[in-house]
């Protein structure tokens, strides 16, 4: 089983070159949801699209060929945590830093910000907690685990509609693209202890949604890690 999870691991890296790169053939895609994510953008305030380190992150470029209309995509990430593979691809398609958006830096929120304001589709993973600080622990997969409270409270401060992504690969090497509306708006409002309250009921209700979807394709999680016990 570890050997078909690092075969897994290492074919949707492979992956990334065909999915990256404008000269290559991209792999065959299936969309659901897809009118969702749209009808989301046509309402004029932007989305931020929420993932997780469970299939491919990089299949979410794929879907923009489809899409009914143009979309602008920006991806959130800390380039500190940035792997090998990842720097490979910066060099095979320069383009792809033009849609990043460093995390933690001093203008990330405003970018944010600005992005959302033109329309766009801001993505960010929402499983890893690299500051414990900013966390807060929810049930996944029956145990308590730290997820950064971060996605919520960005699309708090924006008041963004947040849909769920997934992209998982499938045994013929075609993806599985998945769109779920999760929120037309996350407002965190009362005391202090009701907006800790209501931060907690969003992010269960993600992980609850993260749970389901590893145990649908419990070898398409990418987290190699102790992932319930993560500490900075």
């Amino acid at each position: 089983m570890i050997w078909k999870h690092i075969r897994s691991y290492a074919l949707i890296t492979l992956d990334r070159l065909f999915i990256l790169d404008p000269r290559a053939t991209p792999p065959k895609i299936s969309v659901t949801g897809k009118e969702i994510l749209f009808n989301t953008i046509q309402a004029g305030r932007g989305c931020i699209l929420l993932g997780a380190h469970i299939g491919s992150f990089d299949s979410l470029r794929t879907v923009l060929r489809v899409m009914p209309a143009p979309l602008t995509l920006r991806i959130l990430m800390y380039r500190r945590y940035t792997g090998e593979a990842t720097r490979l691809i910066e060099t095979l398609d320069p383009t792809y830093t033009n849609i990043l958006i460093p995390l933690g830096e001093p203008d990330t929120m405003l970018r944010v910000a600005e992005s959302l304001r033109r329309g766009e589709v801001v993505a960010i993973l929402g499983d890893r907690a690299h500051d414990m600080g900013r966390s807060l622990s929810v049930p996944v997969l029956g145990k308590e685990a730290p997820l950064p409270v971060g996605p919520m409270r960005l699309a708090a401060l924006t008041e963004a509609p947040v849909v769920l992504f997934s992209g998982v690969r499938c045994e013929d090497g075609s993806y599985d693209i998945r769109f779920e509306k999760f929120a037309d708006r996350i407002e965190l409002t009362g005391t202090p202890m009701e907006k800790n309250e209501t931060l907690r009921q969003w992010m269960t209700r993600y992980a609850d949604w993260m749970s389901a979807l590893c145990r649908r394709n419990p070898l398409s999680w990418y987290n190699y890690y102790n992932f319930w016990e993560e500490r900075s």
